[in-house]
């Protein structure tokens, strides 16, 4: 995979592994990173990265802003699936509604992502997708519910 003068999308990009990655990938050369951010209020903490990154808007549960999503990226070389809830925290205590909203969050709605983006990615010859995941994807741990679906 190579980062110099890729295009990279990467998604929950406004704190913690997501900004890193988008600091990263400026770091190993990227030529354009669009960055995407749930809440209007981390917007400008992205827009402070530089003229190589774009800031966009992403709720993973909200369909339309997929669909946006795609419209302003025309063409991309990696996608980084990093975005995702955690609001159901003990599968026996939340009620089915949260642990119903991260599932579609994190699982469909990153799939979602990723059938938006493919066209984009399918404009370039070799194109990557990158889904980050948590520990607990490869061991449930009691205290946080339904994470380990996440990817």
């Amino acid at each position: 995979m190579k980062i110099s003068d890729s295009t990279i999308l990467v998604t929950g990009a406004n704190r913690g592994i997501g900004l890193a990655l988008v600091e990263k990938s400026l770091e190993k050369g990227a030529a354009k990173v669009y960055a995407t951010y749930r809440s209007e209020s981390n917007r400008s903490m992205l827009t402070e990265l530089g003229e190589r990154v774009v800031p966009v808007h992403l709720d993973l549960g909200n369909q339309t802003t997929i669909a946006q999503l795609a419209q302003s990226v025309p063409s991309l070389d990696i996608l980084i699936n990093n975005a995702g809830i955690l609001t159901a925290l003990s599968l026996l205590g939340d009620t089915e509604e949260q642990l119903r909203n991260d599932i579609e969050t994190n699982v469909f709605g990153t799939l979602a992502v990723i059938k938006a983006m493919l066209p984009a990615l399918k404009k370039e010859r070799s194109a990557t997708i990158v889904n980050v995941a948590s520990i607990t994807s490869l061991a449930a741990m009691p205290s946080l519910g339904v994470h380990f679906t996440e990817y």
